[in-house]
Parts: structure tokens; sequence; C-alpha cells
């Protein structure tokens, strides 16, 4: 199962990357964690930004590294899914986001449009705590929450601060 992926990269930092990355290991090991430090940042903000029904979109929020092999998560209904982004991650790299079917419609909107039934003949739906039946129904459309977007600049705005205070406590410890 493949993902739909956006990349993000962040301009202006090739200077600190070079000084950082003629650390070698050492180099690695701060692009690593500034980068896992900003993902977490950057999931946190999807998160407070994404509409809660189920909790299952929220729940499904997350960041993977190269090495990460597996996720699950839980609905409000104790339904267990699995989350994982099939990202194919290059070293020192990180994605977030979810892989929940209706991720897109919540974060973007969606236009009018009627809704049928697919397995019944009819549509059935609480209505003041009566049921209601109807062979269709129009949907006035959603608005979008951006809740990716969110994340994403998160990521922009921190992940330069986080190369260069990690790189500054590297610098610091060499004396």
């Amino acid at each position: 199962m493949a993902g739909k992926f956006i990349s993000v990269e962040v301009k202006g930092m090739d200077a600190l990357l070079s000084k950082i990355k003629q650390l070698g290991a050492q180099g690695e090991t701060i692009i690593n964690k500034s980068v896992v430090e900003t993902a977490i940042e950057a999931v946190s903000e999807m998160q407070r930004n994404t509409p809660v029904k189920t909790n299952r979109l929220r729940s499904s929020e997350h960041f993977e590294l190269p090495e990460t092999t597996t996720y699950q998560y839980s609905d409000s209904k104790g339904s267990i899914y699995n989350g994982k982004l099939y990202a194919n991650l290059p070293k020192l790299s990180v994605a977030f986001g979810t892989n929940v079917d209706y991720a897109a419609d919540v974060n973007y909107g969606t236009k009018p449009h009627t809704i049928k039934p697919i397995n019944a003949s009819a549509l059935r739906f609480k209505i003041g705590g009566n049921y209601v039946f109807a062979k269709s129904v129009k949907h006035p459309g959603t608005k979008g929450y951006r809740f990716f977007e969110a994340g994403v600049k998160k990521a922009e705005d921190i992940l330069p601060e986080r190369l260069s205070i990690n790189f500054e406590k590297v610098l610091n410890a060499r004396g």
C-alpha cells in the first residue's frame, strides 16, 4: 500500500548543514535528533488542529523514521488499525502524517455532494431521536481543517532552530 506524500525541504540551511556534516557520525546524530524533535512538534500541531469524533484520525497521526517497521493505533471504540505510512525514507529523514482514507476530506473539506446507499436500498439515520430513511441525501459539504498544513508549517518553523541548538550543544560540550 503506497501513500501520497508531500516532501518538505527547508531552504537556507546549506551552511549550517555543511558544518554539521563535517562532524561525521556526530553530525548525523545532531541531524537525526533535530529531525525527530521537529517531527514530534509537527505531529502535536497536527493533532491540535484535527477535529475529533471517534479519535481514529487524531490517533493515526504519527511520525516514522527510516527504520520504523510498524505502527498501530486504536479509536475510542477500541478498534485497532494499521497506521504504517509505507514511506521509503532516506537516511536522516522523517515522515509524518496519517494513512486514514478520509483524512484528505477532513483536511481539505468537501464540496456539496449527493450520498446514496451502496449496500442497501435506503440510507438510515437519526433526526431528533427518530430514524429516517431516504433514497439519497444532499450533503452541503464540509470546511477543511488544514491540520496537515499546520504540522508542516510547524516543522518548517522549528527545524532550523533545532539544528542550531543541537549543533551548539555539541560544540559547547567539546569545549
